[in-house]
């Protein structure tokens, strides 16, 4: 049976970077068993993006579709995706990203060899010239400026007691049916919202929860430029500010048990923020300690912000 892929794109006023991503996309190689569409989402208030996707439709063989999703928020944009899909698996990708040649061969090997209802793949970073050897050995710790996902080249499952952090959306594809059991993204999650993370975290999280067989697959791979710009304190504090908020939203949904708290705040957050700041005060003759101490820091600061605003949320 000739298996259909429809690869979804998102993309909000980044016409020169999803042209290059659309070029790679172009170039993938079928092998006969399966056949493939992409969708790309404009999430632009004015759907500017059309000239841009129109100047390389040239490029595919009549299997690129644009649709424009004025509702800012790329979970809005990404769900709009879904209800024009058309395949039986739904890829995902980003809008700065290099797509080897290979990608859906390897992603169609891997479904076929588990029959399995989802795949992560591994995401490893393409640097600019210029970038200094510690951002390299450090890229894990750097996640969020640098977009890394890498578990090496082998495949195991993922379910909800497992040790990995879950797949990100760079670099993941689910069998169309999941959508419609287990729901679409959650648009109170990632870019366009407040917490501006997490629509990918919490996707996996739930299909894994109602039991969906999920695979990490290594040689289902994507690679993605590091902006350096995006190694700045100030975007990095952002980042962390992000994950302690979603963090903090997903402690109270689960209803987590936290033995106190101050002011809507569990106790311990004061303390350890205290702590935190303590050690950016000296640490700042040694860079890694000091990237440590910020990357905590932050985090504290969003897990207290958004327990702060769900207590204001119920008074």
């Amino acid at each position: 049976m000739n298996q259909l892929y429809s690869i979804i794109i998102c993309t909000c006023n980044r016409s020169d970077l999803v042209i290059e991503a659309l070029k790679t996309v172009s170039l993938l190689k079928t092998d006969g068993s399966f056949s493939y569409e992409v969708i790309v989402i404009d999430n632009s208030a004015q759907g500017t993006i059309k000239p841009s996707v129109d100047s390389v439709v040239s490029y595919f063989k009549n299997n690129i579709l644009y649709s424009h999703e004025p509702q800012r928020g790329k979970s809005f944009a990404l769900n709009h995706g879904l209800t024009l899909a058309k395949g039986d698996v739904v890829a995902f990708t980003d809008d700065d990203v290099v797509v080897p040649e290979d990608w859906l061969i390897q992603l169609n090997a891997k479904f076929d060899k588990y029959n399995c209802d989802g795949i992560g793949g591994r995401v490893l970073p393409i640097y600019p010239d210029n970038t200094p050897q510690w951002i390299k050995d450090n890229a894990v710790k750097l996640a969020g400026g640098v977009v890394i996902y890498d578990y090496g080249e082998g495949d195991f499952s993922y379910t909800p007691k497992s040790d990995y952090f879950p797949f990100i959306g760079a670099n993941f594809a689910f069998k169309r049916s999941v959508f419609d059991t287990c729901g679409p993204f959650r648009v109170d999650l990632g870019p366009g919202t407040p917490v501006i993370v997490g629509e990918d975290t919490e996707m996996v999280e739930r299909l894994a929860y109602h039991g969906k067989t999920l695979y990490y697959c290594g040689k289902v791979l994507i690679r993605h430029p590091v902006d350096l710009n995006r190694l700045r304190l100030k975007h990095m504090a952002k980042w962390h500010i992000a994950l302690g908020r979603y963090a903090a939203k997903r402690e109270i949904e689960n209803k987590v048990k936290i033995s106190s708290y101050f002011f809507g705040i569990p106790r311990y957050l004061y303390k350890g923020i205290v702590f935190d700041g303590i050690k950016l005060l000296f640490s700042w003759y040694n860079q890694m300690l000091f990237l440590n101490a910020w990357r905590a820091f932050f985090r504290k600061v969003g897990l207290m912000k958004e327990y702060r605003l769900q207590r204001g949320k119920s008074t």
